[in-house]
């Protein structure tokens, strides 16, 4: 038996911030970005619930989540995120999916919590960067 599951094929692009965007890759991506959201729960338990509690579903909250890079000196999106986690501000990204037939796109606001070199002496240095999702996730969600 055969599965469609697959191990690559995804990757993160980082708007210029531009009224019409330009997407640039970000530079050697190690660790995978994720991508979703958690539904919050309201409790609207009261007198005449008949001794269970209730709930209903309140607004979607993006979740958090890091990504770490290869650490390359100069290079242009690594840089334009550590000068947005300075900011704490939000940039426009495109997070995808790619089996070899098809291609998901996830478009997604997202707030540079924070930027941390990893320097190393016995392997590469490393970058990595913290996120959270504000807003709705669009695009092939």
């Amino acid at each position: 038996m055969t599965t469609g599951a697959f191990k690559e094929g995804w990757g993160m692009r980082i708007s210029d911030g531009q009224p019409s965007p330009t997407y640039n890759e970000l530079e050697q991506i190690l660790e995978p970005p994720t991508i979703g959201n958690t539904g919050e729960l309201i409790e609207t338990t009261n007198h005449q619930s008949a001794g269970s509690k209730e709930y209903i579903g309140g607004l979607l909250d993006g979740d958090e989540f890091s990504v770490q890079c290869n650490y390359v000196s100069g290079a242009s999106v690594q840089g334009q995120l550590r000068a947005s986690s300075k900011l704490s501000e939000n940039v426009a990204a495109q997070i995808y999916i790619n089996d070899g037939v098809t291609l998901e796109t996830f478009d997604v606001s997202l707030i540079v919590l924070s930027s941390q070199i990893l320097p190393a002496t016995s392997e590469q240095n490393k970058i990595s960067y913290n996120f959270k999702i504000s807003g709705a996730i669009g695009g092939d969600w």
